[in-house]
């Protein structure tokens, strides 16, 4: 009998097209991952990998595999997801991605305020920038992301909407404009400013936004995290743009100032996505409970029992297969 374990090894080899990155996303040695294949091509006395010299390709009999293997491990999460009690899972771990802003500002308190409920649930959180998130969604090395970036949306995410957030031009507290109650945007024209990073999405739209108005701010300093941006202005390094949340308890403590633009209300939106391929886990579903005691958007996605894709069992019968030689 065919063991869920080495197809869910299987199927890891299979999207990431090599025994490293699988045994990475794993958390498994290579020789590990290579063991369990070889097992597998032996019990079914066929090839399902052709190796290369970098990484590997399916073979025909890989592909029909991965079809059935695909519907197996979905099936079979779903019930582990229908039935299981989340109270009573011990050891259990739920895998999140967040950007900065929501990775430092929110979510310690989301994950805390579930780890009250559950107690034996652990999580893991990778700090990254929107496009990397989705991609590790997508790779299914993280179940759930939140994001601020801009998402398209894709037929193999699923994208909800949590609530929109300010954005919030800061300046030292002793800043020329310090007196002023708001600041025209065009003022931020050649004036030194701390940025993220070019390919982050925050500087994606703040980029974007200042060329509406034509404006070339002076790019002082570029920083993969707020609190560095944060540091770089009460530090006099020049000024910024970040989300309100971040900036909450200096402004309060009277490190930085905190001006609206006269022209516009910056918004972004914060959202929550996890893949659509793959039914949540029990935990990933318990969160996403907890979530949508806030965010009524959320309420839908915790519902049990998931719904099977209507190509789930749409198997293209033409592989061949094929015998080890």
């Amino acid at each position: 009998m065919l063991s869920i374990y080495k197809l869910s090894i299987f199927s890891t080899v299979a999207r990431v097209g090599s025994f490293s990155k699988a045994a990475k996303a794993l958390y498994l040695t290579q020789p590990a991952v290579s063991q369990h294949i070889v097992a597998l091509e032996k019990q079914m006395g066929i090839s399902l990998f052709a190796r290369k010299q970098r990484g590997v390709e399916l073979t025909s009999a890989g592909e029909t595999l991965l079809e059935y293997s695909q519907q197996i491990l979905w099936l079979t999460q779903a019930a582990e997801s229908a039935v299981a009690d989340v109270e009573n899972i011990q050891d259990g771990i739920l895998r999140l991605g967040a950007t900065p802003s929501a990775s430092i500002y929110l979510l310690p308190d989301w994950m805390n305020n579930f780890r009250q409920r559950y107690p034996s649930i652990n999580f893991s959180l990778d700090t990254d920038t929107t496009s990397r998130l989705l991609s590790r969604i997508k790779n299914h090395t993280l179940e759930l992301s939140i994001v601020e970036g801009e998402v398209k949306e894709e037929s193999n995410l699923n994208i909800v909407l949590l609530k929109d957030t300010e954005l919030l031009l800061i300046i030292p507290p002793d800043h020329a404009w310090r007196e002023l109650d708001s600041v025209s945007i065009r003022s931020l024209d050649n004036v030194p400013f701390a940025a993220r990073q070019i390919d982050s999405q925050t500087r994606i739209w703040v980029d974007r936004l200042l060329a509406e108005y034509d404006i070339r701010p002076q790019i002082a300093f570029e920083f993969d995290n707020p609190e560095s941006i944060k540091r770089a202005v009460i530090r006099k390094m020049g000024v910024s743009i970040l989300p309100a949340c971040a900036v909450q308890e200096e402004i309060k403590q009277k490190q930085l100032i905190a001006l609206p633009l006269e022209e516009k209300i910056l918004k972004r939106q914060l959202k929550c996505v996890w893949s659509s391929e793959y039914p949540l886990s029990a935990i990933g579903r318990a969160f996403i409970g907890m979530l949508s005691e806030n965010f009524p958007a959320l309420i839908s996605a915790s519902n049990i029992p998931q719904s099977v894709p209507a190509d789930l069992f749409l198997v293209n019968t033409n592989h061949q297969n094929e015998t080890v030689s």
